[in-house]
């Protein structure tokens, strides 16, 4: 019996890729980058945390 082939990719996170990767983000200048990255994973996340290398991490469930 074959598996079911599953497309993980919805309409949102390709239109998330396509601007994430043409979203000019280059080193010591990646503030960009991350607010988009920020704006996509904010639905997915309870708290963000942004560290002083600039670096912007999801929490999920920091209590569990």
């Amino acid at each position: 019996m074959a598996k079911k082939k599953i497309n993980h990719i919805s309409k949102n996170s390709e239109k998330f890729l396509e601007k994430y990767l043409n979203t000019a983000s280059p080193t010591g200048f990646e503030s960009a980058g991350q607010k988009v990255w920020l704006e996509y994973i904010k639905p997915y996340i309870d708290s963000h945390i942004v560290d002083t290398y600039g670096s912007v991490v999801g929490v999920i469930n920091s209590r569990g």
